[in-house]
């Protein structure tokens, strides 16, 4: 990549003489400045090469075609330009030298024409050196030859290709016939064209087109949001691939009929067509496309060749009310806006979007291109000649559709590999084919009655989303099934307890027992209905059973619900029966008009001769309560045959043979239930019942698996989550387990559960509303590492059709999201008692010719992919529109609850103060320290997460609330208390070691709750997964085995210490030394060696996450530095980018800083060769000669030895880097806390230089110290360094914007919270407003007088705190002073009892007596002078500066 300057040196030689040839220097059109940008920074620039394979039907002379190619060099100039930097513009250097290579040859056996042309088509091109274009004549024996060429789109467009070649080919046939040369027709040259392009941007009509962009840019346009298959990457692969579909004669006319009816050219008809396409196919109804708009409308510049277009942006709205023709009204009226102010550059349109948006805003990702196909331009050559220029390997946007009128009517459809699959382009195609024919047939037809999909694509898609039904299912029987194999099998296991086995045998025997006593007793038979009130042990497999063998249906109800919910589901189901227990009769009491089994009351004698009653497929199987809309829970009917089809297919699927154990873990009210039992128990299985505790204890539950060697488990997401974290926790294998389903909930694909699956078994995900049961599964494949974040719900189970449709229940394309309606036989036939519901949910599917008739609206969002996978996206009632961008909060809350530590997580939508929208995540889980959380929960978000679908607010919650149904209570989280105060404050000194264990392990699963004694686990959002997590901690703290119950009998920290002392015995632990190695290392000699004087290049900045670096980079982009490149730690450029962008916007600059000049480069300057390869290494060291060195760790509370990694070896690395590649100026930022407190000089100016390191006590101070003599080290070996030593620093001087860490904002909080503050007298403060530090840094920097210098940047008139304090009464916090003694000891009192106080963590700073100064007094007169002389001001110190700050942190939430 050129440098910056190109080391061009002959400044003002214009049209001069200067040693050389006649050479012309002449400003380079906007569009030629904007190339130039793209060219110096995008990875893959190559996109703008311009390549075309010239086809004639000829042979060719090399030696004549040689001439003519110098010919043509010296006719047209745009082949010896090429571009420079003079005086700080970038500039077209004409001189008499051509920039074109011409060579010539044969191909190769394994070469291509069209190969070769591809080849060039990746070439880079210099746009410093040249050449700026390449011919490759090829020849063949056949008679035809090839012109391969390629040029950068900086001196041509696709119009000036045609007109050189053409030029070409009539210079060389001259040449050839020894005829004198033709005349060019352009009148013309590119020179006069780029200066009437600048006299026109001057003219005063150009401020019209400003207000033009500026009113159709408002507000700024939203991206489409267009579906991929691939996620989107910030640096993702550009190649491009191509699909090509050709319009038939009936297809063209029908086209050109439809345009001239809505009064628009066929492109403009074409656009129309597309940006409905892409409206219906985003779901969004504000689409703007980029179109080539040509800028050679005078005729003098018809056909001069170079670069003359402008790509604009066409926006439109796309209402589902208008009309056709309404729609062509709006997108010709944005033609022709366009076409009338098509002269205002790109980049100036680009910016005037910026100011509506606030922020760095693209405009469109689709462009839509009319290629000059004109073939006739070759009709007077002797020869016919073919062109062809689709070979461009590399997109510049995501789809470019390319529409071709002559010869013939043609589409093709570039787009990027990275997102899009080949099949799925095809299918967008034959879409937009079908659109084009009909879209025009009537224009007052309303936009919402045309369908995207004909008939054909219709039953195509039907046909894509079914799986027919299997003819055995029909005649499988499960129940028929368990009892041939307690025949054939009787002593085969069935039933496994801790407390002992069950056999095939007993359970036939008992479940006839049951069923006999059913029938003879109490009359049941088909038709009624039997609750099962039981809890989960092998007594309770028997009764259902007992049950289906009668015919009867079953009303599972768990023992654990509220009595008023049990009550209310006996009355609601009218049950003919309740099967029992009388434990649980005395629990809960039952209405005495209803019969009861109690089981225990059947003796083991009890004759078993039942009427067997064969089942039909029909007949109603079971009842089972779902949460329902209204808060009732609502009956979902089942019947027998949905059963049957689920367990042939598992039968068919599972790698789980006769005798394999599964784990039977579920309630019986839960619908999996009925896998777990019927699939094991069916199919000669044996099936684990787990008892309340090990259910409760994932731990023991695992050693449960070891030990009994189960082969399959059920489990949902969260459970598996759990289950996955403690086996890699405790480093557990499972050698038996060989399948393992996730069920009920979405599958989060996280890390501890991708670790879980290395292992050799099979992860199988289950999707299926109660309604249905399971309609479809995805099996995992085998190597987890490979898995992305979420499962697919994968593919439709035998005898199911499932079908995406729109609002209006009409089928959506493959790759759209929409509702999931299910369509089969399978099907419940409704809700218990709820008619109304269920004509609601369960509609005729008549108009789908699918196999069923009967389906089921889901809710559920879904998308098809391209290869018939569903993926599922979450609740369409949920469902979120921000800045014009739909939001599934589900597919947030998976990349939450995917990171490390997280449990579980809700996203809700929340208007802000100004009306707007914004995300809010409200997150449960294992979260550590949780002011550190929130940035790091950012950063791997947008590792994921596009940046519209990163929440602006991160709220730490110990659970989440739930509606009486169970669900997250979306509306409640708005009003959720974010801060929760323990029970009891107790002082931390007052604690036993014991205690203060578990109260630490207590606090990593409640961030930022403070745990008194007597708070309890439970009362506080404990639950049972929680309560796992703790004992397993617990477990490994103390070395012992404690059990789960203990944590249930003694809930309290109090009660819960006292237990554990009668397990353990604590011991001491080392007490750290303090660390004096800086004062060695401080000593230590370095040796300094640079390279060769560099020429111009590049600012790199380090530092830039940083507060200080973020403004740094502002200044420096305002100040007129062309680009900055930031070094920072991430794991991709997005993720950098990101963490960039974040940062300018918590200080309220991302709209000051033009990111489009900022380039990332990733490393860390505390890893050799900064963590960048050898080749990146060198490569950046040659692209930079400036570096500003603002990265370090600023902690007062770590030691030397902590910091000494990023602060001095990234130093010493950061010097390393300015001698390699040629010399480097460096700005080192230091601190004026350098200077021991035992310094002899007073005042302390800029040329003294740092001693006494013994005295320096603060770990940050000290590494500073060392880093700094190092510099100096250097500069005085030859290195051109200026340091900056930097005093306090403040908030922005127009916002108060700081970060919420500062010293001094510590203070002052610390003020407020406890009402109390030192006399004013005894402190001051010099401090100096970040953006003007960060101005005077850079203004000092890029002076020319600079050179080798120390600088002290802070207020050269410190003062004291009385404004400060005026500052925060005027605000009308109370606030009293009193002695410094005095005001330590109340500091202390309020940490030790446990109060907030913002300077708590560094109370030691005060109590050590580390924040003492000495009697130092610092002057900066030279520093003073210099900044006085480059026209800056030091501001005033007021009462408002810090109530700007103040006011800042009330809008963070920092202070109230």
């Amino acid at each position: 990549m050129p440098s910056f300057n190109s080391g061009e040196s002959k400044k003002g030689c214009l049209n001069k003489e200067c040693g050389e040839s006649a050479v012309t220097y002449l400003p380079a059109t906007p569009g030629q400045q904007a190339m130039w940008w793209l060219d110096n920074t995008l990875e893959q620039p190559q996109c703008y090469n311009v390549p075309v394979l010239l086809t004639v039907n000829a042979t060719l002379d090399a030696d004549i075609m040689q001439r003519a190619v110098a010919e043509l060099t010296l006719r047209h100039e745009i082949f010896r330009t090429r571009f420079v930097y003079l005086d700080g513009k970038l500039q077209q250097r004409i001189g008499a030298d051509g920039y074109l290579s011409f060579s010539h040859r044969q191909p190769e056996q394994t070469e291509t024409p069209e190969s070769v042309t591809a080849q060039l088509a990746a070439s880079r091109l210099s746009l410093a050196e040249g050449p700026l274009s390449i011919i490759n004549m090829l020849s063949s024996d056949s008679g035809t030859t090839w012109l391969a060429c390629c040029f950068h789109h900086i001196i041509i467009d696709a119009p000036s290709v045609r007109i050189v070649l053409h030029d070409l080919l009539r210079i060389y046939c001259a040449l050839d016939e020894k005829r004198v040369l033709p005349a060019f027709n352009g009148t013309g040259s590119y020179q006069e064209f780029t200066r009437w392009q600048a006299a026109s941007l001057a003219a005063a009509e150009c401020e019209d087109m400003r207000v033009y962009w500026r009113q159709a840019l408002h507000p700024a346009p939203p991206l489409s949001d267009l579906p991929v298959d691939f996620p989107r990457r910030l640096r993702e692969d550009t190649k491009a691939a191509y699909t090509m579909l050709a319009l038939n004669e009936q297809e063209a006319d029908s086209l050109q009929r439809h345009a001239r009816s809505l009064s628009m050219t066929p492109f403009m008809y074409m656009s129309m067509c597309w940006q409905f396409f892409l409206s219906r196919m985003s779901g969004q109804n504000d689409i703007t496309v980029g179109v080539p708009f040509t800028l050679r409308d005078r005729s003098e510049f018809a056909e001069t060749p170079g670069y003359m277009i402008n790509t604009l942006p066409v926006r439109v709205q796309v209402n589902e009310d208008d009309t056709v023709s309404t729609l062509a009204a709006k997108v010709r009226q944005s033609f022709i806006g366009a076409h009338f102010n098509k002269l205002l550059p790109f980049n100036e349109i680009v910016a005037l979007s910026r100011e509506n948006a606030g922020q760095d805003s693209p405009l469109f990702r689709t462009l839509l291109v009319m290629p000059d196909t004109r073939g006739d331009i070759f009709n007077d050559l002797p020869f016919k000649v073919m062109l062809d220029d689709y070979f461009s390997q590399m997109a510049k946007y995501d789809l470019t559709l390319f529409f071709e009128a002559q010869p013939q009517w043609k589409l093709t459809l570039e787009y990027k590999t990275a997102l899009y699959h080949p099949q799925t382009i095809d299918y967008w195609l034959k879409i937009f084919r079908h659109l084009l024919s009909a879209m025009g047939e009537d224009g007052e037809v309303l936009l919402s009655s045309l369908r995207l999909l004909n008939a054909p694509l219709s039953c195509e898609l039907v046909v894509r989303s079914s799986l027919k039904s299997c003819t055995e299912a029909w005649r499988f029987d499960a129940l028929a099934a368990f009892n041939q194999h307690a025949i054939s099998h009787s002593a085969d296991t069935a039933l496994i307890t801790a407390n002992g086995t069950r056999s095939y045998g007993w359970l036939a025997e008992r479940s006839g027992q049951i069923a006999a006593y059913l029938q003879h007793q109490l009359n049941i038979a088909p038709g009624k209905r039997v609750a099962l009130l039981l809890e989960r042990n092998a007594e309770a497999i028997a009764t259902l059973f007992g049950v289906l063998k009668t015919g009867a249906a079953y009303i599972p109800i768990d023992p654990q619900y509220p009595q008023e919910r049990i009550g209310y589901m006996l009355q609601d189901a009218s049950v003919d029966c309740i099967a029992t227990t009388r434990s649980l009769v005395a629990k809960f009491p039952v209405s005495g008009s209803v019969p009861l089994l109690l089981i225990d009351d059947i003796p083991p004698e009890y004759p078993g001769e039942y009427s067997y009653i064969k089942r039909m497929p029909d007949d109603e199987l079971y009842i089972i309560y779902t949460s329902g809309s209204t808060g009732q829970p609502k009956g979902v009917r089942l019947l027998n045959k949905t059963l049957n089809n689920l367990i042939k297919w598992q039968r068919d699927v599972s790698e789980c043979d006769q005798g394999d154990c599964t784990l039977h873990f579920m309630s019986l009210s839960f619908d999996v239930s009925v896998q777990e039992i019927f699939g094991t128990l069916a199919g000669g299985g044996c099936l684990y019942i787990a008892s309340e505790e090990e259910r409760r204890d994932l731990d023991l539950l695992q050693e449960v698996i070891q030990e009994q060697g189960i082969n399959r488990l059920y489990f949902p997401y969260v459970a598996l989550q759990q289950f996955a974290h403690l086996s890699a926790l405790a480093n557990r294998q499972f050698p038996s387990l060989k399948e393992v389903y996730s069920t009920g909930e979405q599958l989060v694909l996280t890390a501890d559960i991708k670790h879980f699956f290395r292992q050799p078994v099979r992860l199988i995900n289950l999707y299926g509303p109660s309604e249905s049961h399971v309609c479809s599964a995805y099996v995992l494949p085998p190597e987890s590492d490979k898995w992305g974040d979420a499962a697919s719900i994968g593919y439709p189970l035998p005898g199911f059709t499932l079908l995406v449709v729109d609002e209006h229940l009409q089928l959506v394309p493959a790759g759209v999201p929409g509702e999931l309606l299910i369509v089969s036989d399978f099907l419940s036939p409704g809700y218990h008692n709820k008619s109304e519901e269920s004509a609601r949910r369960f509609i005729s599917a008549e108009g789908f010719a699918t196999q069923s008739c009967h389906a089921y609206r889901t809710g559920d969002l879904v998308r098809l992919e391209h290869d018939d996978r569903f993926s599922y996206l979450g609740r369409i009632d949920n469902q979120l529109k921000i800045r014009g961008f739909r939001i599934e909060p589900s597919e947030v809350e998976a990349a939450i609850n995917a990171l490390e530590g997280v449990q579980v997580s809700a996203v809700v939508g929340r208007a802000d103060t100004s009306g707007s929208k914004q995300l809010v995540a409200f997150i449960a889980g294992l979260m550590d320290d949780k002011s550190n959380q929130k940035d790091k929960i950012k950063r791997g978000l947008r590792l994921v997460l596009p940046e519209y679908m990163v929440p602006t607010e991160l709220v730490f919650l110990d659970k989440l609330p739930t509606t009486p149904s169970g669900k997250i209570d979306r509306k409640a989280l708005l009003k959720v208390d974010i801060i929760v105060e323990s029970s009891a404050q107790m002082p931390e000194r007052s604690l036993t070691k014991t205690q203060e264990q578990v109260r630490a392990l207590w606090e990593t699963l409640f961030p930022g709750r403070h745990i008194a004694l007597h708070d309890d686990f439970f009362a506080i959002g404990g639950h049972s997964l929680l309560a796992t997590q703790l004992v397993f901690l617990l477990r490994k703290a103390f070395n012992c085995d404690i059990p789960l119950r203990l944590l249930f009998n003694h809930p309290t920290l109090l009660a819960m210490a006292e237990c554990i002392d009668g397990y353990v015995v604590s011991e001491k632990g080392p007490v750290d030394t303090v660390d004096r190695s800086f004062v060695q290392d401080g000593y230590e000699r370095i040796h300094w060696q640079g390279g060769e004087c560099s020429t111009p290049g590049l600012t790199l900045l380090t530092g830039a996450t940083g507060f200080l670096g973020i403004y740094l980079l502002r200044s420096l982009l305002l100040a007129g530095t062309q680009s900055v490149i930031c070094l920072v730690r991430a794991r991709t450029d997005k993720h950098a980018l990101a963490r960039l962008r974040e940062n300018a916007m918590r200080y309220g600059i991302a709209d000051e800083i033009d990111f489009s000049r900022v380039e990332v480069c990733l490393g860390d300057i505390g890893q050799r060769d900064l963590g960048l390869s050898p080749d990146a290494y060198s490569r950046l060291a040659e692209r930079v000669n400036t570096v500003f060195h603002a990265a370090a760790q600023i902690n007062f509370l770590l030691s030397y030895s902590s910091v000494k990694q990023s602060n001095v070896q990234g130093t010493l690395n950061i010097l390393a880097f300015c001698g390699c590649g040629g010399r480097k100026t460096l700005h080192y930022l230091s601190t004026i806390a350098v200077f021991s407190p035992r310094y002899p000089e007073s005042p302390i100016v800029e040329h003294c230089v740092p001693g006494h390191p013994e005295a320096l006590s603060i770990g940050y101070t000290q590494s500073k110290w060392v880093a700094e003599r190092y510099v100096i080290q250097a500069r005085e070996q030859g290195l051109d360094a200026n340091v900056f030593r930097i005093g306090r620093i403040g908030g922005d001087s127009r916002t108060g914007a700081c970060q919420s860490d500062d010293f001094l904002w510590r203070q002052i909080k610390s003020f407020i919270q406890m009402g109390l503050a030192p006399d004013p007298s005894s402190l001051s403060t010099d401090l100096l407003p970040v953006d003007f530090v960060a101005e005077a840094i850079v203004a000092l920097a890029r002076s020319e007088a600079t050179r080798q210098e120390n600088f002290h940047i802070f207020h050269p008139q410190s003062i004291r705190f009385d404004p400060v304090y005026r500052a925060i009464r005027s605000l009308g916090y109370p606030l009293e002073t009193t002695s410094d003694g005095e005001w330590l000891q109340q500091l202390e009192l309020c940490v030790t009892q446990g109060r907030e106080v913002a300077l708590g963590p560094v109370i030691h700073l005060f109590k050590e007596n580390l924040l003492d100064t000495g009697d130092n007094a610092y002057g900066n007169p030279e520093t003073t002078k210099r900044i006085t002389q480059l026209g800056l001001r030091f501001p005033e110190l007021s009462e408002e500066t810090f109530k700007r700050m103040i006011v800042y942190f009330q809008r963070q939430k920092e202070i109230v």
